[in-house]
């Protein structure tokens, strides 16, 4: 018995070792990204792995093992929360600096049965702008309860899971730009807040692989890189904060992404099951020519995403 639970042992640290390290090539293949994704969770079932080890006193593998947890740790250090900067390049943030500026991003779920519910999550904060993916038939009740109050919205058809939208109370620039990337996954206008033109954007990218994340990226550079600040651009990427297309976005739109880690998806049924909550970070929203305040998860609104509320400093 003792042989065979050290050969499950052994086999799952050599599957778990091999598959952070592909992680670690995510920028080379998209299924390399999709690995990187959940680099974390097989980073912690892998230095659960290395305890039993060393109490096997298997050393070679339990070293391995650890060895690869502290890579994978260093590699994503920059992006988990406290260790990552919000501060603009030009040093002029300050902490005293009051938010005068909110966004909710949120991916609705196709099929979200629980509307009452994003609609009081929705409602929980006083949002300027609201940013949608996945605005289906199903949930629309949800964007119309919205133009009560924020009445200048635009759709755009994605695919087959829903459109994205966006929702502001502040009117849309007379003659100002709007783009819908039909079937790509984004939706943007410029808005008037005050006597400032800012530029707002909703984004739904596919999964890397097996799905063609990065050929719709490709599509999207040149609308994507018109985009004027200042500027905010938000929605699921369905990626991990390190991952390649969380850098190529940063690159195309010249724009930042809000850093630090925060936990946007939870699997339905291990939410249902085991009351668990988010788990993966895949919600992201990137700045240009504003300072980012702070940010926090709102309640479950019925969705295996979970609404973001970010707070800016855009100007007087």
């Amino acid at each position: 018995m003792k042989r065979l639970v050290f050969g499950a042992l052994k086999g799952g640290a050599f599957v778990l070792i091999f598959t952070l390290m592909l992680g670690w090539l995510q920028d080379y293949h998209p299924a390399f990204d999709s690995l990187s994704h959940f680099r974390l969770h097989f980073a912690v079932l892998l230095s659960a792995a290395s305890i039993f080890l060393v109490l096997f006193r298997k050393w070679k593998l339990a070293v391995v093992s650890l060895a690869t947890v502290l890579i994978s740790l260093w590699l994503t250090i920059p992006f988990l929360p406290n260790f990552g900067s919000n501060r603009p390049d030009d040093g002029t943030f300050e902490n005293r600096v009051p938010a005068n500026f909110s966004v909710v991003q949120f991916n609705m779920r196709y099929n979200n049965n629980d509307l009452d519910a994003a609609i009081k999550s929705l409602r929980s904060v006083d949002a300027d702008v609201y940013l949608l993916q996945e605005l289906t038939n199903r949930n629309l009740r949800v964007f119309k309860e919205l133009k009560k109050t924020h009445p200048y919205q635009l759709e755009c058809i994605s695919y087959v899971v829903g459109s994205v939208a966006l929702a502001s109370r502040h009117p849309f620039v007379a003659g100002g730009e709007q783009n819908c990337s039909r079937f790509d996954g984004v939706v943007s206008a410029q808005i008037l807040v005050g006597k400032t033109t800012l530029t707002i954007a909703s984004v739904h990218l596919r999964w890397p692989w097996p799905y063609n994340q990065r050929k719709q990226v490709a599509r999207l550079k040149e609308p994507l890189s018109r985009l004027n600040k200042p500027l905010i651009l938000a929605g699921d990427f369905n990626a991990a904060p390190w991952s390649h297309v969380i850098n190529q976005i940063g690159k195309i739109t010249a724009a930042k992404p809000m850093a630090g880690m925060v936990l946007s998806w939870s699997h339905r049924l291990i939410k249902k099951t085991f009351g668990i909550g988010p788990t993966l970070p895949i919600d992201h929203i990137y700045y240009k020519g504003l300072i980012p305040i702070s940010r926090k998860v709102l309640a479950e609104a019925g969705s295996d995403h979970y609404p973001i509320h970010t707070l800016f400093y855009l100007g007087n």
